[in-house]
């Protein structure tokens, strides 16, 4: 029995190298079928699994083989990947914390170590474990990138350059340590190089999305419209079979407002073969930003109706309907989101927006905007003779991290600019006491929440919760918010640092923020339902589903917040 066990797990292993990962995983299951004790048959089936895409069935399998051999590092540090991947990050930290253990020579396993470490923003952990690799191994490239990486998202610019620049003197090709240097080379101001090491970065690897995204971010940004989106085109024509470029391409041109030029770059997609629902999603939107809203809704059903639609295209096709006043269809196009994604707060939004219109009495309670709206004037932190006083030392740090010259094109702000990365990340020490005075609020804003488990706002409620986002908006004359949602949050914000005096002089409510009204222009009952006056030191709470947006504000002054989305741990 054992030999036969044996010589299929030895036939799973060939197939594996054959790249057959059907046959593999058939062989690795009927020497575990004669044999089931065998945590390296197990340790081997998962990953067979995982690279079929069958990640729980991979899950499981690891899991067993940890069962029969505690001791087995590699499955442990297999289960921490795909738990790390998957979001799973205490456990995945404590499934690699033990493998660190059991294989203290394992420059993998300490790697893996801290990309959980960091995930976790335990920054300074996650650089030991990087570092104890390098100690390893030192000319290990992956472990010198990812404590550069680190680093970076820790606030320091200028260490994590030095230490990209050393992966680059090792391997003058690696893609991704060229685009983490320009992110590093755009932090510490030095933009015309960062554009340098993006495109070196996408001409090294042609069809990288974050690549071309994070270019054409830079090239907005910074007035650069001539060059803006002109990567796509170039890199199409090396590597036309890269679908994800053709949408992504669409998608900037419909954010641009350049509806048809989008119905053109699907076109040339399909004259490249490709067939997808992304690519009939990305056509309804377009059509839909023309205007054409049953060609749109025709697009839109062929996307939803396949197998592989994005939860997206079903969210558009809610907003569709609403556009074309067939508001019973936008609620069903919202329900069928949300028993998707129960807590998308996109859809929620739809669905509410839905049943405004065709007066269903759901709308009010789940649109509390006088129960749900949190408003807490925040005392000065210790130090500080006033929150204006701090609000200066603050005002001045964020205004360093705006290094951008217009607002980021697939953003909701008009007229200014936005922080890149998570701004609470950094380590400057006024960031970290105007979040322990936010954590504060919201401690108190979550208690004051009555219990309701039927109400799909309350019944997350919790006492433990984390940032999902932070970052700080600076808008000039003119500029405002469109009405929108956070669709992956669960309580959002706006703390107001600075303001205009037109913020408080007058009765016009410039630069208010304003509740209830979403960004469809609909009419009727698609109107303002609550307006809050900013003040400096003033922190606003409200759901994440809310629509919010801001009113105008005509001053030469400008108005500098801070926002940030929590979910529930």
């Amino acid at each position: 029995m054992a030999r036969s066990a044996d010589a299929l797990q030895l036939m799973g292993l060939v197939k594996r190298g054959q790249g057959d990962q059907i046959a593999a995983i058939e062989f690795f299951q009927r020497s575990l079928a004669l044999n089931p004790a065998q945590p390296h048959v197990l340790n081997n089936l998962g990953n067979a699994l995982l690279a079929s895409a069958r990640r729980d069935e991979a899950v499981a399998a690891y899991r067993r083989a940890i069962v029969l051999d505690a001791d087995y590092a590699d499955a442990r540090l297999n289960l921490g990947r795909i738990l790390l991947d998957d979001g799973y990050l205490d456990e995945a930290r404590q499934v690699l914390a033990q493998a660190t253990k059991l294989a203290p020579g394992s420059v993998k396993i300490w790697s893996a170590y801290g990309r959980a470490l960091r995930a976790l923003a335990d920054y300074e952990q996650a650089v030991a474990a990087f570092e104890q690799a390098l100690r390893i191994k030192p000319d290990h490239v992956p472990a010198l990138h990812n404590l550069a990486v680190t680093h970076f998202v820790a606030g320091r610019a200028e260490q994590s350059l030095q230490l990209l620049d050393q992966c680059l003197a090792r391997q003058p090709d690696l893609a991704l340590a060229h685009y983490n240097r320009g992110h590093a080379l755009y932090e510490l101001g030095r933009t015309d190089e960062a554009i340098q090491s993006y495109e070196l970065c996408i001409a090294l690897a042609p069809d990288y999305r974050e690549g071309h995204d994070t270019l054409n971010k830079l090239f907005w940004q910074h007035g650069m419209g001539d060059h803006y989106l002109k990567s796509y085109q170039t890199a199409l024509q090396k590597v036309p079979q890269a679908l994800d470029l053709w949408i992504d391409w669409a998608d900037k041109l419909i954010l641009a407002e350049q509806c048809a030029e989008a119905v053109a770059v699907v076109a040339g997609a399909l004259d490249q073969g490709h067939d997808d629902a992304r690519l009939s999603h990305v056509l309804g939107r377009a059509l839909m930003g023309m205007g054409q809203y049953g060609k749109a809704q025709t697009a839109l059903i062929d996307a939803t109706d396949r197998p592989d639609a994005p939860l997206a295209a079903v969210l558009d096709l809610s907003r569709c309907c609403l556009l074309a006043k067939s508001y019973r269809e936008a609620e069903q196009a919202a329900e069928k989101a949300l028993r998707r994604a129960p807590l998308d707060q996109e859809a929620l939004a739809w669905r509410a927006l839905s049943w405004r219109f065709l007066g269903d009495a759901r709308e009010p309670d789940l649109n509390n905007y006088e129960r749900f709206i949190g408003v807490f004037d925040l005392p000065a932190p210790p130090g500080y003779a006033s929150i204006e006083a701090f609000n200066e030392r603050l005002a001045a740090c964020l205004r360093d991290l705006h290094k951008a010259h217009q607002h980021p094109m697939e953003q909701t702000l008009r007229g200014g600019s936005q922080t890149m990365g998570s701004l609470f990340s950094r380590d400057h020490p006024e960031i970290q006491q105007v979040r322990a005075l936010f954590e504060a609020a919201i401690k108190a804003y979550i208690k004051a929440l009555p219990d309701d488990p039927a109400h799909v706002f309350l019944n997350r409620k919790s006492r433990n919760f984390s940032f999902s986002g932070s970052w700080s908006v600076r808008l000039h004359r003119h500029g405002f918010h469109v009405n929108h949602v956070h669709a992956k949050g669960w309580i959002s914000s706006c703390y107001y640092v600075e303001l205009p005096p037109s913020t408080h002089q007058g009765d016009g409510q410039q630069g208010w923020i304003k509740f209830g009204e979403s960004s469809l222009g609909l009419g009727g009952v698609d109107a303002i339902q609550r307006v809050i006056q900013p003040r400096p030191g003033r922190l606003v709470l409200f759901p994440s589903y809310f629509y919010h947006g801001t009113i105008p504000f005509d001053d030469e002054a400008e108005r500098l917040t801070i926002a940030f989305d929590v979910v529930p741990d």
